[in-house]
């Protein structure tokens, strides 16, 4: 059984990484916004947009069951690896060949020219590999050459961006290109890497992968419709300035989504063991803490939002900190329904996931389809929260549903999703009074460091002397 000390540390490196890593990116943005127009970095999140949807469609996820199969064959996982990565270019493939057949009406579909079309593609034929890397690594408390890896793909995809979009003509083309081939040639290595070690396709491996992955296609692409369809109608229904408002303010947003995703990603396998040991009560006792660091990093968010936004795109961009504070209270809501999935996801009830998530993501395509021609682009950070909501509700009472009632402290959940959307009002207010604003910061701060001062003890022995 891991130590807790291990998992700590683990979960410790890949948050400090994936901050360093966000960092870097987060320096570039505002060379970006202000080189690039408003309509070339709006095209340059539709290409983003697209390409992370169909990561999800094409790849069938299959990396996903990874963090099971790691129990399931412990003594073969390079040849799982292998297997799934054999069986994902493959799937890929034909979802290409599918494409090319009617490219004049994906050029539509896409709003972007067959160019971009086929660099998408070239890039979704090799993308699992870095992603299976990753996640083997991540659930085996290996996060050495995880983070290693990332830093490296990050700074060069970084640098070669900045470069062509500084010196070429069309800068939407230099920032597709510049962040698009150096993946391409690094993920190609770890395809190779793969075959090597693993030295296997497994049909019965590429069986239990797809069995066990397909049903979260729907669910991630109905996950990734709660927050891209905004973007994709907004260009639609809007235009494409519109796009890069709404963009610039989801990159605010991001911050309070990759702590989310690194500790999500860093507790889950934990989590797994304690429910394969039957140690839930463990689980029950981490919820008190788990959400209250979490909840506090997303009140620090909100609080300087402003500031970020101001960074990232500077004062042509200062008008969509309106919609900041709802786009931030909704990953409070994903942070909420995440402990749920991962219950859903170690049952194996991985058709529910998708369920539930396909029926939040359908009602906010419906609302924004009535309510951004009205309202404008701002409604859609609205609509977003309110899909959230309804997706935490769904996945909440299926896990009652299935037999999991006392696996995590559920008040204190429903406590933290109250807060954040009651506290939505004051933080909007807080926004038109600067100095307030930062005081309200510090105390914040400060109550923060006396109760961990307080409980640092407790702390301690919970990830040294369990």
């Amino acid at each position: 059984m891991k130590s807790e000390k291990k998992v700590f540390f683990s979960s410790i490196w890949y948050i400090i990484s994936n901050f360093v890593l966000k960092g870097i990116i987060f320096i570039t943005v505002p060379i970006f916004s202000r080189i690039m127009s408003k309509s070339e970095f709006g095209n340059y999140s539709n290409f983003i947009t697209w390409l992370h949807l169909l990561m999800v469609i094409v790849s069938f996820n299959l990396y996903a069951s990874i963090n099971r199969a790691r129990l399931d064959f412990p003594q073969q996982l390079d040849q799982y690896c292998s297997s799934i990565l054999i069986l994902g270019t493959a799937i890929t493939s034909g979802f290409y060949f599918a494409v090319s057949l009617k490219l004049s009406f994906f050029e539509n579909i896409f709003s972007m020219k067959r160019f971009y079309i086929h660099i998408m593609f070239l890039y979704l034929l090799v993308q699992p590999a870095m992603e299976i890397f990753q996640v083997k690594q991540r659930v085996l408390f290996r996060y050495k050459a995880s983070v290693s890896l990332s830093i490296f793909s990050t700074l060069i995809t970084t640098i070669c961006s900045v470069l062509l979009v500084i010196n070429m003509e069309d800068k939407f083309k230099g920032r597709v290109i510049g962040y698009v081939f150096p993946l391409i040639l690094l993920n190609i290595m770890i395809y190779i890497y793969f075959l090597v070690r693993g030295k296997s396709c497994n049909p019965s491996y590429c069986k239990y992968a797809f069995l066990y992955s397909w049903p979260f296609v729907p669910h991630l692409v109905a996950t990734y419709m709660l927050s891209a369809s905004d973007r994709i109608m907004i260009t639609r229904l809007c235009g494409i300035e519109y796009t890069a408002l709404y963009t610039i303010a989801c990159n605010c947003m991001s911050i309070s989504t990759l702590f989310l995703t690194s500790l999500n990603n860093a507790i889950a396998p934990w989590i797994f063991d304690r429910l394969e040991n039957k140690e839930e009560q463990e689980i029950k006792r981490l919820t008190i803490p788990y959400c209250f660091v979490f909840f506090a990093l997303i009140q620090f968010a909100i609080l300087i939002a402003p500031e970020i936004l101001w960074i990232l795109g500077g004062t042509q961009y200062e008008i969509a900190k309106s919609i900041v504070v709802p786009l931030m209270i909704s990953v409070v809501l994903q942070f909420a329904y995440c402990l749920y999935v991962n219950l859903e996801q170690y049952s194996r009830k991985t058709w529910a996931i998708a369920f539930g998530t396909s029926i939040a993501s359908g009602v906010n395509i419906i609302l924004n389809f009535f309510l951004l021609p009205q309202y404008g682009y701002e409604v859609a950070a609205y609509t977003t929260l309110i899909g959230y909501i309804l997706l935490f509700i769904i996945h909440y009472v299926f896990v009652r549903i299935i037999g999991y009632k006392d696996i995590y402290n559920d008040k204190v959940v429903f406590l933290m999703i109250v807060a954040a959307i009651v506290e939505q009002p004051l933080m909007i207010f807080l926004y038109h009074y600067t100095w307030i604003r930062f005081i309200v910061l510090a105390a914040e701060v400060l109550c923060v460091f006396i109760f961990l001062n307080r409980k640092k003890e407790r702390i301690r022995m919970f990830i040294i002397n369990k």
